[in-house]
Protein backbone atom coordinates (compact mmCIF):
# COMPACT_ATOMS: atom_id res chain seq x y z
CA UNK A 1 0.00 0.00 0.00
CA UNK A 2 1.54 3.63 -0.75
CA UNK A 3 0.84 6.01 1.81
CA UNK A 4 1.02 9.83 0.53
CA UNK A 5 1.62 11.90 4.06
CA UNK A 6 1.01 10.86 8.03
CA UNK A 7 -2.40 10.80 8.21
CA UNK A 8 -2.63 8.32 5.54
CA UNK A 9 -0.30 5.81 7.08
CA UNK A 10 -2.14 6.59 10.98
CA UNK A 11 -5.16 5.80 9.35
CA UNK A 12 -4.16 2.67 7.74
CA UNK A 13 -2.65 1.64 11.41
CA UNK A 14 -5.62 2.16 13.14
CA UNK A 15 -7.42 -0.06 10.38
CA UNK A 16 -5.21 -2.57 10.83
CA UNK A 17 -5.12 -3.03 14.59
CA UNK A 18 -9.33 -3.04 14.82
CA UNK A 19 -9.02 -5.67 11.93
CA UNK A 20 -6.82 -7.71 14.58
CA UNK A 21 -9.73 -6.51 17.02
CA UNK A 22 -6.79 -4.98 19.35
CA UNK A 23 -7.30 -2.47 21.78
CA UNK A 24 -4.82 0.38 21.92
CA UNK A 25 -3.79 -0.56 25.25
CA UNK A 26 -3.43 -4.14 24.18
CA UNK A 27 -1.06 -3.18 22.05
CA UNK A 28 0.92 -0.19 23.75
CA UNK A 29 1.11 -3.09 26.66
CA UNK A 30 2.76 -5.82 23.72
CA UNK A 31 5.56 -3.04 22.59
CA UNK A 32 5.76 -1.02 26.14
CA UNK A 33 4.95 2.47 25.25
CA UNK A 34 1.85 4.17 26.91
CA UNK A 35 -2.00 3.77 25.35
CA UNK A 36 -1.82 7.30 24.61
CA UNK A 37 1.20 6.97 22.30
CA UNK A 38 -1.06 4.05 20.46
CA UNK A 39 -4.04 7.12 20.08
CA UNK A 40 -1.43 9.93 19.06
CA UNK A 41 -0.22 7.53 16.45
CA UNK A 42 -3.19 6.77 15.06
CA UNK A 43 -4.26 10.64 15.34
CA UNK A 44 -1.16 12.13 13.58
CA UNK A 45 1.50 9.34 12.85
CA UNK A 46 3.74 12.41 11.70
CA UNK A 47 4.57 13.76 14.92
CA UNK A 48 5.42 10.19 16.36
CA UNK A 49 9.18 8.51 16.56
CA UNK A 50 10.50 6.79 13.80
CA UNK A 51 10.94 3.77 16.10
CA UNK A 52 7.62 3.56 17.20
CA UNK A 53 5.93 3.58 14.05
CA UNK A 54 8.34 0.51 13.49
CA UNK A 55 6.88 -1.72 16.48
CA UNK A 56 3.89 -0.62 15.97
CA UNK A 57 4.17 -1.75 12.60
CA UNK A 58 5.28 -5.16 13.48
CA UNK A 59 3.09 -5.92 16.45
CA UNK A 60 0.06 -5.35 14.13
CA UNK A 61 1.80 -7.58 11.41
CA UNK A 62 2.87 -4.88 9.09
CA UNK A 63 6.38 -4.42 6.98
CA UNK A 64 7.60 -0.87 5.77
CA UNK A 65 9.14 -0.86 2.67
CA UNK A 66 10.64 2.19 1.05
CA UNK A 67 10.65 2.02 -2.97
CA UNK A 68 12.46 4.15 -6.02
CA UNK A 69 10.01 5.38 -8.01
CA UNK A 70 9.22 3.43 -11.60
CA UNK A 71 10.96 6.03 -13.80
CA UNK A 72 13.87 8.35 -12.04
CA UNK A 73 11.99 12.32 -12.00
CA UNK A 74 8.65 11.30 -11.03
CA UNK A 75 8.79 12.24 -7.93
CA UNK A 76 4.81 13.21 -6.80
CA UNK A 77 6.40 14.22 -2.91
CA UNK A 78 4.48 17.74 -2.42
CA UNK A 79 5.20 18.15 1.03
CA UNK A 80 8.10 21.26 2.29
CA UNK A 81 9.89 19.76 4.94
Amino acid sequence: MKFNNSQELANYIKLQRKRLDRTQTNVADNIGVKQKTISSIENSAGSSRIDTLFKVAHELGLTIELNLPSEKGTSTWDQEW
